[in-house]
């Protein structure tokens, strides 16, 4: 998992890389299906610029996963979006925890004739990892009649092919030398659009309430293939729209990276996709959800690399905060990199207000690590053998932490 100066320094120079302001993508956990950035992606692994990206949020960083497969604008953990490998945690997806682990993809296509196989979706670890096997493969032909009847034969599934539109914005405070108190804003989107042979291996997952522990999460992803989706603008937001542009012709897209919150209260935004020979028109609403204000716990210090939490890994960790209105709020706290690393992601409502991950799964992070929180709205539909996600996560605290 990296650290708020990692996810700074992702950030600015992937933005200078591309010649555009900084803020932007960023990544923070292992293949998942992209989220918090990212982005959550946010969500799992995540499509951003260069890969599956789960936060503008998975695995979220360069690689799979949007412009490093979390991608969250100013960085974060965003689940990262799609269940594909590495995750739109994306733009700083909030949460996303481990990315990974997503339930089973779809079905196998049905016996018998050509049955079309149905599209899976993957739950990833923090934010939701959207993904699964979309299985398209046809069934498998009939068995030729027996004495007593027909056989059915098996059904294969196909590839996994998965869409994610992750947008993310967070304010994040330093402290620096000679120039005192400081405040960045970013805000900005990835997508990516991502054909792959097969799901990756997934994060070993305990699941406790609303909280999951991930662990000896993989190293490596399954490759993957990114396609051209056509045009990619969302609206409804300020400004309004905001055009994606895809990188390169092995890559996905980004936004213009923005210095100021693209919206700041429950906001109705759509995407709008033209289409390609290898990717179906469409287009998709949701809520950007209302941005939270963390309470609990506070940072200890805030310095040159962001904020500092000191957190006691006995006791169970009351996580509140104001501000929630729509969408679900993740909190993942995280020690070590995969495959010794751990991961520890708890959900809620984000109108609830609070959160509490219990001592018993406290107890199993190490001694320094991460502390992140955010809330995500996000939705998917399956368009063809296509599985799309749209999803806008606003962080709302990060920094690193110390486990004692």
């Amino acid at each position: 998992m990296t650290t708020t100066r990692a996810r700074l320094n992702f950030v600015l120079t992937t933005f200078a890389a591309l010649g555009l302001a900084a803020g932007g993508c960023d990544s923070s956990t292992p293949s998942g299906a992209g989220g918090s950035a990212g982005g959550a992606g946010g969500r799992g692994a995540m499509a951003g610029a260069s890969g599956h990206a789960g936060g503008i949020s998975g695995s979220a960083g360069s690689g799979a996963a949007g412009a490093g497969a979390s991608a969250g604008a100013g960085g974060g953990s965003a689940g990262g979006a799609a269940g594909a490998p590495a995750g739109v945690g994306g733009a700083i997806g909030t949460a996303g925890a481990g990315g990974g682990a997503g339930t089973a993809g779809g079905a196998a296509g049905t016996t018998g004739g050509a049955g079309a196989g149905g599209a899976g979706s993957k739950t990833g670890a923090g934010g939701a990892a959207t993904g699964g096997s979309a299985g398209n493969g046809a069934g498998g032909a009939a068995g030729s009649a027996g004495a007593a009847g027909g056989g059915a034969g098996g059904g294969a599934t196909g590839p996994t092919k998965v869409g994610v539109v992750a947008l993310t914005e967070s304010t994040t405070s330093f402290v620096i030398p000679t120039i005192g108190a400081t405040t960045i804003t970013a805000a900005g989107a990835v997508a990516s659009y991502s054909i792959s042979s097969g799901d990756s291996s997934a994060c070993q997952t305990t699941t406790a309430g609303s909280c999951q522990v991930f662990t000896n999460c993989p190293t490596t992803s399954t490759p993957s293939t990114i396609v051209d989706a056509g045009t990619i603008s969302i609206t409804g937001l300020n400004p309004s729209p905001v055009t994606l542009s895809r990188i390169s012709a092995t890559q996905g897209y980004i936004s213009t990276s923005y210095m100021a919150y693209l919206w700041t209260a429950s906001t109705p935004t759509t995407v709008t996709v033209g289409g390609s020979t290898s990717v179906p028109a469409y287009s998709m609403s949701i809520n950007a959800p209302n941005p939270i204000t963390l309470t609990a716990p506070v940072p200890s210090s805030v310095g040159q690399t962001g904020a500092t939490y000191t957190i006691p890994r006995g006791a169970n960790l009351a996580v509140t905060w104001t501000g929630g209105v729509d969408g679900t709020v993740t909190v993942s706290l995280t020690s070590g990199t995969a495959p010794s690393g751990v991961t520890v992601t708890c959900t809620a409502a984000a109108s609830a207000g609070s959160v509490t991950i219990p001592a018993s799964l406290m107890a199993s992070l190490g001694a320094t690590g991460g502390f992140t929180a955010g809330v995500t709205s996000s939705a998917t539909k399956t368009v063809g053998e296509w599985l799309m996600d749209f999803q806008a996560s606003a962080l709302g605290s990060q920094g690193t932490a110390t486990f004692n």
